[in-house]
């Protein structure tokens, strides 16, 4: 097939993106060795000035920790992380010399690899009720769930992965007639992972593609909106009344609209999240913990947001502690770690280096959005990648037409 052509013809690239999407540990160690090629075999590096970045960020983290009085482990062990992953994505970027557009080729090719996998995990989990892949390829164990999702640790993982590729699929014209099974692949898995993330970005992407006739019909668009608001909040799922699975999913994904749109329309603390389902919980406590932290300004480090959570709740909650780590939101952990400034810094460079001219920029801008609502880890699954190749396709113009032709 075309796509398993274009992985052989593009190693590096492949073998990349197949460490982004292995798990937690094995792209540090991929991007280890790949340093070591270039500095001992090639003894070259690319983008020096960049270094300065990590400087800042392991000064800051350390300066922080005397105000503080917070452990500096995490603040070494995420700088180090971030090194490896960003600074190695820059690397292999430079050293591949392949264009932004080529390395959108083989993600969109790794995208529908990874969602026919997971379509039939998913068929074989609804019809056996057996899960193929109960570990991540790293011996992670997954999240039991009858929901698609492939290789990776949750449906969430996957959905927020391939937010690009359903963006481009719905955003570049005449994609879905020319690209017909490759588009229903895509969409297909995006939908079957039932991630509320995913479905609230599919809207987006729809409003972005149709913009021009949803303002035409803005008055009643905005009113179907505010009944769907008012039914979504009044919803609520009885699990004793269903056994169907997919209506529960659906039902969930609604409750926790619900649940979120109720946290945010008042001033609670996490004792009363503790009542949410576990999503909503998850995203209201480590949201209250981001706002409630010390020095608002300029945050409180790199590492820090578990530390500034056990800090600042207490409880003996079963479920305490969820997503403590990364705080379940890119938007969460940046705004705990770096503050106001941090955030403004963050969303400059968005705007700075968003390219309204190239679809590949505006699908993986689509792709951060989605990341700052639900999920924070700094390096997994091609978050830091899609960030350089953010950067990247600044320099580039690449119409709909020409990503078209090259898929």
């Amino acid at each position: 097939m075309s796509f398993l052509r274009n992985f052989k013809n593009n190693k590096l690239l492949t073998w990349d993106y197949l460490a982004e999407v292995t798990g937690v540990h094995v792209m540090p160690v991929f991007m280890g060795f790949f340093f070591f090629f270039l500095l001992f075999i090639k003894k070259r590096i690319y983008a020096p000035k960049f270094l300065w970045f990590f400087v800042i960020l392991l000064c800051h983290g350390i300066i922080m920790s005397r105000f503080t009085g917070y452990n500096l482990d995490k603040c070494f062990q995420q700088v180090i992380l971030l090194f490896l992953v960003l600074y190695g994505s820059i690397q292999i970027y430079n050293y591949s010399k392949r264009s932004a557009l080529q390395w959108f080729v083989i993600y969109f090719n790794m995208a529908l690899l990874l969602s026919i996998l997971g379509i039939f995990q998913f068929v074989i989990s609804i019809v056996f009720h057996y899960n193929i892949f109960p570990y991540t390829l790293d011996l992670y164990p997954i999240t039991p769930a009858e929901r698609l999702h492939s290789i990776f640790i949750e449906p969430g993982s996957i959905a927020a992965f391939l937010t690009p590729a359903f963006s481009v699929v719905i955003l570049c014209s005449n994609f879905f007639n020319k690209k017909k099974w490759k588009s229903i692949i895509i969409l297909l898995a995006t939908i079957l992972t039932f991630s509320t993330t995913a479905y609230f970005m599919l809207v987006i992407v729809f409003i972005i593609r149709f913009y021009n006739f949803f303002k035409k019909i803005s008055i009643l668009f905005f009113i179907f909106l505010g009944i769907a608001i008012t039914y979504v909040s009044s919803y609520k799922y009885n699990s004793d009344t269903s056994s169907d699975n997919t209506a529960k999913e659906i039902s969930d994904m609604l409750m926790k609209f619900s649940d979120t749109y109720n946290a945010f329309s008042s001033e609670l603390t996490p004792y009363d999240f503790e009542m949410l389902n576990l999503s909503s919980y998850a995203t209201m406590t480590n949201y209250w913990v981001a706002n409630h932290a010390p020095y608002r300004i300029i945050g409180t480090g790199i590492g820090t947001h578990q530390q500034n959570y056990e800090a600042l709740y207490k409880s003996n909650f079963e479920m305490y502690g969820l997503n403590k780590e990364e705080g379940y939101s890119l938007f969460n952990r940046l705004f705990s770690e770096f503050g106001f400034l941090g955030l403004f810094i963050y969303f400059l460079f968005l705007y700075k280096m968003f390219n309204k001219n190239n679809i590949v920029s505006i699908s993986l801008l689509l792709f951060i959005i989605g990341y700052l609502i639900r999920g924070g880890h700094y390096s997994l699954y091609c978050t830091a990648l899609f960030h350089v190749l953010y950067y990247m396709n600044k320099k580039e113009n690449i119409s709909s037409q020409q990503l078209l032709n090259s898929l």
